[in-house]
């Protein structure tokens, strides 16, 4: 054998053991670097009113976004109090964290902050949502009383344009609470010099239901805004938590959903709450 074709033998050998070393199962040679500059970040979800019940959201999204790195995207994990979960994410940028909760894939509220993750320390990173589409919600929504007690819970529009509206059903545990006293909370409707058309407006404490449908009159006076609808006193009447929803859902009755003063109906978020008896 010359000298050449030793020299090919021994050139064959060495890439042998590199492609061995490059990829074979202990793979001794990484072909990229492991990223160090990555910390942990834990991201909480606060609603726009302390205790409104996220029952009605399909699912929370946050997304986080800088010049420097492909847009990072996670899904929350979606419980009574909130929501919550972890992503990893660069150090030692300014990075804009976005979250936004839908209801099926209507966007219904949004809200983002900024925050510089440090390198070693994991970052707790808070996005408070704010409404993007006209919502009814509870206040208070979240509440706490003794045994035998009453209590007043209104039913309230937030982020309304052009309202003409309102179809709603509150859906309530009977056995733990009754409906004594049921009104009109009349300043907002008739905020736009307008009257109100009572077409539904009843308590069933039998079922745990009390339905309201009320429109303004005429449909040049719809109103714009927030303001309280109805007022509902509770009488509790056993111990335990009970929870109050509240249902916009079109499909189910006709009678339910927003409408703009063009008798549309309009993308809506309702928000519920709850009682806790002691």
């Amino acid at each position: 054998m010359n000298e050449r074709s030793i020299y090919k033998l021994f050139i064959a050998f060495v890439l042998a053991i590199l492609l061995t070393a490059l990829f074979g199962c202990g793979r001794l040679v990484p072909i990229e670097p492991k990223a160090i500059n990555e910390t942990a970040v834990s991201a909480s979800i606060k609603f726009p009113y302390k205790g409104l019940s996220p029952q009605s959201l399909t699912k929370i999204v946050v997304q986080v976004t800088h010049a420097d790195i492909d847009t990072i995207r996670k899904e929350l994990i979606l419980s009574a109090g909130g929501a919550k979960g972890q992503l990893e994410v660069p150090t030692g940028k300014l990075l804009t964290f976005t979250a936004i909760a839908y209801q099926g894939t209507t966007a219904v509220l949004s809200g983002s902050t900024q925050v510089k993750p440090e390198a070693g320390k994991t970052a707790t990173v808070q996005i408070l949502l704010n409404f993007l589409v006209p919502a009814l919600i509870l206040t208070p929504p979240d509440t706490s009383l003794s045994l035998g007690s009453e209590v007043a819970i209104y039913l309230e529009a937030r982020h309304c344009t052009d309202l003409g509206t309102i179809g709603a059903r509150l859906l309530f545990d009977n056995t733990k609470l009754q409906v004594v006293d049921l009104g009109r909370e009349d300043a907002f409707l008739k905020s736009n010099s307008g009257s109100i058309n009572q077409l539904k407006f009843s308590k069933d404490n039998t079922n745990g239901s009390v339905d309201v449908v009320l429109g303004v009159f005429p449909a040049s006076a719809a109103v714009s805004g927030d303001g309280k609808i109805v007022k509902i006193v509770f009488k509790t009447v056993a111990t335990g938590m009970a929870n109050l929803a509240v249902s916009l859902d079109n499909a189910a009755d006709s009678d339910l959903g927003l409408f703009d003063k063009n008798a549309n109906l309009m993308d809506a978020l309702a928000l519920g709450g709850s009682v806790e008896i002691k």
